[in-house]
């Protein structure tokens, strides 16, 4: 039986020709020794033009639980250690400029598509819409996964890295990355925010009524959702964001309601054999970079990453020109690491 490929935390770097400076945060910053500082991005990010998109929820406390990027569930001191690095990211990236942060999640009730990894290599595409297995997508992931070389071997190792979920995933981080791109061609997908972080846990109360001595609530209890019940480990803060006015309110800008149709479709244009938009939009999004920085985390809890990095590269197949191949090339470099996790015995 296959095994999990080691964990994987790195920063994946691709230089394009152009004068944008991005960072996207696709996965949590678990570490604590040191922690993150505002010293050590500056030397990550020296250009003050740089544009932050996060793929995570920004929710108001009272919703459940966080995103998975904004947490660590099996370690208190851990989960603490990744709200303190990103609280630090924030506030940096608040002093540096005046831009937004850019959300590029969508909730999982709002995400069209689930796949569901079986052991022989194979993947089931469920419409979550109409609850109907769609086939004829998964003839174009079965095409997909042969162009870009995600041999049947390596799906089965892949898979094991979603065991916590039943082998399933929703590919959010590869939505989150077409929605970065449609940021700049597409920009009517979004609407403006002013938000704060709220970091909470068990023990914080607030106080209600106008009355001296009035009884206080806990701010962070269960949550009842959907017939499930959520409920917050003591010890462990959380990170919300909330509407009220303070000095570490930025601009956030995030996908309008019933966005997501747009970004379904063109997953499937990037997932599709042949040229088309979507890889064209892709490959000219990149060429456009001056600098591109993800925070990744291969095979820690899904396979979102690598399969984003997959289809991007897939784009990049169809380049038309010595830039574009040039950028496919270096796709190609940051695949070829998580590739050699999956055929390690």
């Amino acid at each position: 039986m296959p095994t999990k490929a080691k964990d994987r935390y790195q920063w994946d770097t691709v230089t394009g020709f152009s004068e944008r400076h991005i960072v996207e945060l696709a996965a949590a910053f678990p570490q604590s020794n040191p922690l993150l500082s505002e010293q050590m991005l500056g030397h990550l990010f020296p250009d003050p033009s740089l544009q932050l998109f996060l793929n995570s929820l920004v929710t108001q406390v009272g919703t459940g639980d966080v995103s998975s990027n904004l947490r660590f569930k099996h370690d208190k001191e851990v989960n603490n250690a990744v709200v303190k690095n990103t609280l630090v990211f924030l506030e940096f990236y608040r002093k540096l400029n005046a831009n937004p942060v850019v959300v590029t999640s969508y909730s999982r009730d709002e995400r069209e598509y689930s796949f569901k990894m079986n052991d022989d290599g194979s993947a089931n595409v469920k419409n979550n819409v109409t609850g109907d297995r769609e086939v004829d997508k998964e003839g174009t992931l079965k095409k997909f996964f042969k162009s870009v070389d995600l041999t049947m071997n390596r799906r089965q190792k892949m898979r094991m890295s979603s065991e916590g979920a039943h082998f399933y995933t929703y590919l959010a981080d590869l939505l989150s990355l077409i929605t970065q791109v449609d940021y700049y061609y597409h920009p009517e997908m979004f609407e403006k925010v002013e938000l704060s972080p709220d970091v909470v846990n068990t023990s914080m109360k607030e106080e209600y009524g106008l009355v001296e001595d009035a009884p206080c609530k806990y701010r962070l209890t269960k949550v009842e959702k959907g017939g499930k019940t959520w409920e917050p480990n003591e010890g462990f803060d959380y990170l919300y964001f909330t509407g009220l006015k303070k000095q570490s309110s930025q601009s956030f800008m995030k996908p309008k309601e019933g966005s997501i149709k747009k970004v379904s479709h063109q997953m499937w244009e990037l997932l599709r054999q042949g040229e088309n938009g979507t890889k064209k939009m892709i490959r000219e999004h990149f060429v456009n970079v001056a600098n591109f920085k993800r925070w990744s985390d291969y095979s820690v809890n899904d396979v979102d990453d690598g399969i984003t990095m997959c289809a991007i590269y897939h784009a990049f197949m169809y380049s038309s020109s010595d830039n574009e191949i040039n950028i496919g090339l270096q796709f190609k470099g940051i695949l070829g690491g998580w590739y050699g996790d999956l055929d390690e015995e």
